[in-house]
């Protein structure tokens, strides 16, 4: 009998590595952050070189995008929450929720001009591009599951049926 591999694929390993390793380093900065305006109050960045490197205010920025968007993840894409809701809605609620919540930390933070249309255009344009080619890769994703998985069953009932 054809046995399915519980190992992922190296794509999925990849941006499974690649998030842990992005949230952990986040964390890291975060804390390094915190201490060092604790015990060093006069610097305001992260490896600071006569006021010139990342500051720590936009470390913590980022870090509380990520943890309001991983909150929508979480709501939308958990089988306890909508749980009758197509993909395709999920995805297109998350990309609003990343527009609104984006929006707020834009105007909040003042990321880029908030007075120039262009900048807001470029920003949503972004937005809107990078959700439609990761949903088309996620759609494909699950179209050759499906796929694979109705080979799978096709190969099951065939050897079942004779013996």
């Amino acid at each position: 009998m054809d046995e399915e591999k519980s190992e992922l694929s190296i794509p999925t390993m990849l941006l499974r590595a690649f998030a842990t390793t992005f949230s952990w380093s986040i964390l890291a900065m975060c804390v390094v952050g915190m201490l060092n305006v604790r015990y060093s109050p006069g610097t305001g960045h992260l490896f600071d070189f006569d006021g010139a490197g990342i500051p720590f205010t936009s470390i913590l920025q980022i870090a509380g995008f990520s943890l309001v968007m991983a909150f929508f993840a979480v709501l939308l894409f958990s089988r306890r929450f909508f749980a009758s809701m197509r993909y395709f809605l999920r995805a297109f609620f998350l990309c609003l929720a990343t527009l609104v919540t984006c929006s707020v930390f834009v105007l909040l933070f003042e990321w880029f001009p908030t007075y120039n249309p262009r900048a807001w255009f470029t920003f949503v344009l972004a937005t809107v591009s990078c959700f439609s080619f990761s949903f088309a890769l996620v759609w494909l994703k699950h179209k050759l599951e499906g796929k694979k998985y109705d080979r799978l069953l096709a190969n099951y009932k065939a050897k079942r049926h004779r013996g």
